[in-house]
């Protein structure tokens, strides 16, 4: 175990004149987009001329062309069907609006400030996973407050950078990253100082000096863990920052039971009602997910809060047993204890279900295909029994999203799987691979068989008649079959499944090149 020190508030001020003088940067051009989109605030409002001056800020932009690029994906993905491209910086920022450039451009100028291949990508993902939850904590509670949401989502991109660029310094702690992640805030703080010799709060002081960031953003990150210590003078907004801070170490615990009184505690400090705070934790990571797409970043959704909430019993359950002396209260709260293992035991096995099925369809999704295949591979040599994958593709779904939207196209999906359900066997295992990919497993069935059972599946489908909002969407789909016929040549299951998937997958491309609505099989050949 770490034996750390808690860092001295005066000490950690004095530390900012020491630290290194080779500070991460995006290109200045970046910078100045950041200077006009966010201005000066310590007179509290945005200067005249910079981020009302919507001229100047496009100017600015298409002096760094990455980031011009970046903000026309996102306008062009943000278009709905029918309005047209966007093909100039200034359209792109009218349909994004200036808040969600503010907030592009503040996580463009990180990115690249550390786009040196120094950090492996996995921790940088987490990094902006763990920037969108408190950027979405942030906005939440200040919403409950009564102060500026989007001042809050800002600071919450900005208030761990520190942290990134002391990793980024020291690249061989990297490995810290997720010990560091779970750690509440004053505790995280303590084991910074003991490695780094510093905080993530002191290199983000200097960051704010040389990016130039307004005080308004920056004041409330640098003091925030002041309200560690109850300081009554501590601003509103830092006492948020703090509870993003809280969440997010929460939400990073693997099991989710460290940290939930704190986290409780850091709400109600933070003004959020006792009352809210379930309803708070459990709309964070959904909004941190939107948050994502709004800013073109990949997000992997955090714990559910019912897990977190579980494993929370359980440490709560413990805590409560070491503060009872009474044996008749031990022995009730070790049976309340067993109850529980087994509310676990239940939850664990039901997760476990949904670690192999598809939320949307109900079908196996692609990890249990792949683990379905092998063992059906090796259980069809051991048996001498032929096996047929089918590989499936809805053609030119792409077409049937732009004009239904998503939920026109998740409509389709669910109605195909179920029509996939009723013409294969109870037997064969059928699962969803990809976005509109599809694919069966049928175990002793011959190349006719599962030919014929294919073309059932086709017929079916082409003659569904999905209805969604007052209309019928009507598809199609093309199958590539192989079977698989076992022989006595010793070849490992590994290469048998990558070559069968290889010929079915071949198939169903000549089935598209061919006009699509067909079912193609593969030659027969021993594998």
């Amino acid at each position: 175990m770490v034996s750390v020190r808690e860092p001295d508030p005066r000490q950690a001020l004095s530390t900012v004149e020491r630290l290194p003088v080779d500070l991460p940067s995006p290109s200045p051009a970046c910078l100045a987009v950041i200077e006009a989109l966010i201005g000066d605030d310590d007179r509290g409002h945005e200067s005249a001329g910079r981020a009302n001056n919507v001229d100047d800020i496009v100017r600015r932009i298409g002096a760094e062309p990455m980031l011009a690029a970046e903000l026309l994906r996102l306008a062009n993905a943000a278009n709905e069907p029918g309005q047209g491209e966007t093909t100039t910086i200034k359209r792109a920022v009218f349909v994004l609006g200036i808040r969600t450039v503010r907030r592009v451009a503040l996580q463009f100028a990180v990115r690249a400030a550390v786009a040196d291949g120094r950090l492996p990508n996995e921790l940088l993902g987490q990094f902006w996973r763990h920037a969108l939850l408190r950027a979405a904590c942030g906005e939440l509670i200040a919403s409950d407050v009564g102060i500026d949401a989007d001042e809050a989502f800002l600071r919450g991109l900005l208030q761990d950078i520190g942290l990134l660029v002391l990793l980024h310094q020291q690249p061989e702690h990297a490995t810290l990253w997720p010990l560091l992640a779970p750690l509440g805030p004053a505790e995280r703080l303590a084991v910074e100082f003991e490695v780094f010799g510093e905080t993530h709060v002191d290199i983000f002081h200097r960051l704010a000096r040389a990016w130039n960031l307004p005080s308004v953003l920056t004041r409330p990150i640098l003091d925030h863990h002041a309200a560690a210590a109850d300081d009554v003078h501590h601003t509103v907004m830092g006492r948020v920052a703090l509870a993003a801070d809280a969440v997010v170490a929460h939400l990073a615990h693997a099991e989710g039971g460290r940290g939930t009184v704190d986290v409780r505690a850091a709400l109600v400090g933070a003004g959020v009602p006792v009352n809210a705070i379930d309803e708070r934790l459990g709309s964070i990571v959904r909004r941190a997910a939107q948050a994502a797409d709004e800013l073109g970043l990949s997000f992997e959704p955090a714990p559910s809060y019912e897990q977190v909430l579980r494993a929370a019993l359980r440490l709560m359950l413990d805590v409560r047993v070491r503060e009872q002396h009474s044996v008749k209260h031990l022995q009730r709260l070790l049976d309340e204890r067993e109850q529980i293992t087994e509310d676990l035991r239940r939850g664990q096995h039901d997760l476990s279900r949904m670690a192999y099925v598809d939320a949307l369809t109900g079908l196996g999704n692609r990890r249990s295909f792949d683990e379905t295949m092998t063992q059906l591979v090796e259980q069809a040599r051991a048996g001498g029994l032929p096996l047929s994958v089918l590989l499936i593709d809805l053609d030119h779904f792409k077409a049937v999203n732009d004009r239904y939207g998503h939920q026109g196209g998740d409509a389709v999906l669910k109605e195909v799987a179920r029509t996939l359900t009723k013409q294969t066997r109870a037997t064969d295992h059928r699962a969803r691979i990809g976005g509109e990919e599809l694919a069966v497993l049928l175990l002793g069935a011959t190349a006719p068989v599962a030919e014929r059972i294919a073309e059932k599946i086709r017929v079916a489908v082409e003659s569904l008649r999905v209805a969604y909002n007052g209309e019928e969407i009507c598809v199609t789909l093309s199958v590539g079959g192989r079977t698989l016929t076992p022989t006595a040549v010793d070849v490992d299951t590994a290469t048998t499944v990558h070559h069968l998937i290889q010929a079915a997958d071949a198939a169903l491309y000549v089935a598209k090149k061919c006009g699509r609505n067909r079912v193609t099989w593969a030659d027969v050949e021993e594998i």
